[in-house]
This record gives C-alpha cells, structure tokens and sequence, in this order.
C-alpha cells in the first residue's frame, strides 16, 4: 500500500490530498470513457437510422454535448470519494478509499454495460431510446407490460449472463 496512507499526519499534507484528488480524477475520467464508449457503439450499431446530414459536424457535436451530461454523471460517482480525499488534506485516509473507489468504479462500469444493453435491445424493438416512458407506468398497465417483458426476453438468463461476465472480468 502507499507509504503516503501509513503516515500518522500531525499537520495538513497538500501531496497526500493530491495524490487521492489524482485518483479520483482517474476514475472520472474513465467514467467518461465508458459513456463516451457507450455512445459510440450505440451510433455504430445504428448508423442506418442516421438522417443525410449526419455528417462529421454533427455527430462531433452529438459526441461534444454527450460528454457535457456523462460528466455529470461522472461527477456523482466520484463526489463519495473526492470529498474523502479533500479530508486527506489533513488526515490520512487509509486504504478504504481505494477499496471504496475500485467498488464505485466496478459498480459503475456493470450498470453502464446493463443499460447500455437494455438501450440496445430497446431501440431494435422500439425504434426509440429507453426513457421515462418504457413501461407506460403513467398510461398503460405496468404490471402488464412487466409481465409481457419478463416472458419474452428471458431476463433471469441476461441478468446471469451479465453477473458471470462481471464476474470473470473481475477475476482477471
């Protein structure tokens, strides 16, 4: 473990705040990468749906403004630990911050890679993208439509194919 976590501080230490603001930044940066990602795919993978004008311009300023909302995102995942590594300035933190960053990290990427197949398979299905009104929670019967989704895409077989991925990936 770092040698800079193990000191007892009696005063304020800028370099031990650094380093953890680094690492943090570290983990916002690919929680943009991974949406980013995401984004990415999702054009490739419909490219057919994409009108004439689809040129270079506008699909830099598709990627620009994505990237403007997943930092956003980004930032809520990683605000737990920066504020932590912000205490760092004065005390040292331990080594549960890294454990704590890798855990939100994981975490993060596994629902990244579930919804963006979710989006995925609901824009084949759909021709739309997975928003608010999936369910027709507010005009049709939810319990319905969860009951029709339950049956015809085998949730239980993709939600163990996702977890034995996750896991895999994590071993390695």
């Amino acid at each position: 473990m770092d040698t800079i976590d193990q000191q007892v501080p009696r005063r304020w230490s800028w370099s031990r705040a650094a380093t953890h603001v680094q690492r943090d930044l570290l983990l916002f940066v690919i929680g943009l990468a991974a949406l980013g990602a995401v984004r990415i795919v999702f054009i490739g993978i419909f490219h057919r749906h994409l009108g004439p004008g689809a040129g270079t311009l506008p699909l830099l300023s598709v990627m620009f403004n994505g990237m403007r909302f997943d930092g956003r995102i980004a930032i809520v995942v990683v605000a737990p630990t920066l504020l932590v590594s912000l205490c760092a300035l004065r005390w040292a933190v331990g080594s549960w911050l890294a454990i704590l960053r890798l855990a939100l990290g994981w975490t993060f990427l596994s629902l990244t890679v579930l919804l963006a197949a979710v989006d995925v398979g609901f824009f084949v299905e759909y021709d739309d993208q997975f928003n608010h009104f999936v369910l027709g929670a507010f005009y049709d019967d939810f319990a319905a439509i969860v009951k029709t989704v339950w049956a015809e895409h085998h949730v239980v077989l993709f939600l163990c194919a996702w977890l034995a991925a996750i896991a895999a990936i994590g071993w390695i």
